[in-house]
């Protein structure tokens, strides 16, 4: 070899290895959501004026800036809709907002952050007393109440025999494709969810912002971080913001220290600038209100209203107008700067930002569904289930004393509920069959409606793999099973018996992983103590009782078919 051809030969090997890491640190895409809220019941003319000017804004930008199309999710409270059919201009604007959505510029979505009203809402009420299926249902008639049910737009009694709420919200707007603050209490919505399932409604859940000031999370940013930019971030295509859970797609408005929800009229300046230290090695999403209800709202100096209407006419139910002395909004020139700042903001980022970002651009909520991967209603074969079951022995050797919350295989993310089914139904054919099957087939499934402790496992534990097989073949009919019940079938087991002992389901899905390996049906499986819960369950930001905590079983990543 001679010595220019060993230089060429070195340059090549330098050039490809700054190629591929420059590949490996480029920056990723960047997918803006623009969403705006309407729930203000009582100062209806406030929103029909955002209406009024969300809708020209629309007109315009798209008209401006037609090769990065402007859509916006508009959220509306039970309340808020009912209004809309109540005047004729309040009818025509709703004429205006099915004719945009019926286009694909505005996508419905529901907020119940303020749905009547903050004190008399349903609520489950809990005690130590109740079995998991009790705790469920009490559970479960509270979301019922909350989503379908008709609310007093003052005093919020309700009343089961009118459309409130989602409902209200579907029967006069179309089914929501996004979902603001709905839950009473953030990590409490499995039971929410599955009424939205018996709704036949798939929407993407936000979560909160941060700062919240209507309900505070300690350690809110500190558990979103751990969650979101740790856990559920195994490849640049997956995004911080978005993760998988009880497959409904979750979309964070705070997932790190360099992510906060924005508003458009901060001014282009604040948003270039935000952008600009934004960590990019990984795709992003950020949540821009648009057309903002508080920009109307005298505020103190730390961005929050001196005085919310809604707030003050659900303490005065009888005379719920503000009394003319106290200065609620804020001057008209004043809101005028806020909506020139907004525009201002709007095209900076459709003339600058996103053609300078190749794969930057605006999405709805539908397009982020279309976009994030999952796994369900596929067939998984043999091989796929193999590359899983090994993944989750890696991942668990890392934990202590917990299952690992999802594994990677076959180009797709499982969550532990769902290598739970997978395994269930693979053992339980193997048990019939007394062969592996080619393939299996995931479905939807809940985690464990509760999560118990586990039994000791002294004196030891110990079954032939072959019944491991039997008693997944005891437990396949109902995690397959899809028909809607008010105590769903298709959960993880929160309890199983084997070989006289109840194992919790962490327990169960080691065993299976051990006979799925296992060389012969008659091999010793050994039960091992497993907690219940999986790695995030102890970060995830939640306001109700640990045990509630099953969905933590359903979370996977969100990887995004971006082109």
């Amino acid at each position: 070899m001679t010595r220019v051809f060993r230089i060429l030969l070195l340059l090549s090997v330098l050039l490809l290895c700054s190629v591929f890491s420059f590949a490996g640190t480029q920056n990723q895409p960047v997918l803006v959501l623009l969403y705006s809220r309407f729930d203000d019941h009582v100062t209806y003319s406030v929103g029909e004026e955002r209406l009024f000017r969300l809708i020209k804004l629309i007109e315009k930008l798209r008209k401006d800036y037609p090769a990065y199309p402007v859509k916006v999710s508009c959220e509306f409270s039970g309340a808020f809709a009912e209004q809309l059919t109540k005047t004729p201009t309040a009818k025509g604007y709703l004429k205006q907002l099915h004719e945009l959505a019926d286009a694909g510029i505005v996508d419905i979505g529901y907020i119940g952050e303020n749905e009547p009203t903050y004190r008399n809402r349903p609520r489950a009420r809990l005690s130590k007393g109740m079995t998991a299926e009790q705790r469920w249902l009490e559970q479960y008639q509270a979301a019922k109440q909350f989503l379908n049910d008709y609310k007093d737009p003052l005093t919020g009694q309700a009343d089961a025999a009118r459309p409130g709420a989602v409902k209200a919200v579907t029967e006069i707007l179309g089914k929501p494709a996004i979902f603001g603050t709905f839950a009473p209490a953030f990590g409490a919505e499995a039971p929410y969810f599955h009424e939205l399932r018996r709704m036949n409604i798939q929407a993407i859940m936000p979560g909160f912002p941060d700062p919240y000031f209507t309900l505070g999370i300690h350690g809110y940013r500190l558990s979103t971080t751990e969650l979101g930019a740790k856990a559920m971030v195994p490849v640049p295509q997956a995004c911080s913001e978005l993760l998988w859970d009880n497959n409904f797609l979750r979309a964070s408005f705070t997932s790190s220290a360099d992510i906060r929800g924005l508003s458009a009229s901060e001014g282009k300046d604040a948003l270039a600038a935000f952008l600009g230290k934004l960590d990019r090695s990984r795709v992003r999403l950020l949540q821009i209100e648009v057309v903002g209800y508080s920009r109307y709202l005298n505020k103190w100096p730390d961005g929050t209203p001196k005085l919310n209407p809604l707030a003050w006419a659900y303490d005065h139910p009888d005379d719920p107008e503000i009394p003319s002395g106290i200065r609620v909004f804020m001057s008209l020139p004043d809101v005028q700067k806020e909506y020139d700042s907004e525009e201002q903001t709007l095209r900076w980022l459709l003339s600058d930002f996103l053609p300078e970002n190749p794969g930057s651009q605006i999405v709805g909520p539908k397009d982020l569904m279309n976009l994030a991967r999952t796994p369900v209603g596929s067939d998984v074969s043999a091989a796929t289930l193999t590359e899983a079951v090994k993944d989750w022995q890696a991942r668990s050797s890392k934990e202590i004393n917990m299952s690992a919350t999802y594994v990677q295989a076959g180009g797709n993310y499982y969550s532990a509920a769902d290598l739970f089914q997978l395994l269930v139904n693979n053992l339980a054919a193997m048990a019939r069959d007394g062969k592996r099957p080619e393939k299996v087939r995931l479905t939807d499934i809940y985690g464990p409606i509760l999560l118990e402790e586990a039994e000791s496992t002294s004196p030891t534990v110990e079954v032939p793999a072959r019944e491991v097989m039997r008693i997944a073949a005891t437990l396949a009919p109902e995690l397959n099973d899809q028909t809607w019940k008010p105590v769903p079938s298709n959960a993880v087991p929160h309890s199983i018996s084997v070989g006289g002992t109840r194992a919790n389901p962490a327990q169960f899905l080691a065993m299976m992983i051990d006979a799925y390996l296992a060389p012969s049906p008659d091999t010793p499986i050994r039960l091992r103590y497993l907690l219940p819960l999986t790695g995030p369950g102890y970060m995830f930001p939640r306001q109700n009782e640990t045990q509630d905590g099953g969905n933590i079983w359903t979370l996977r990543p969100a990887v995004l078919k971006l082109e």
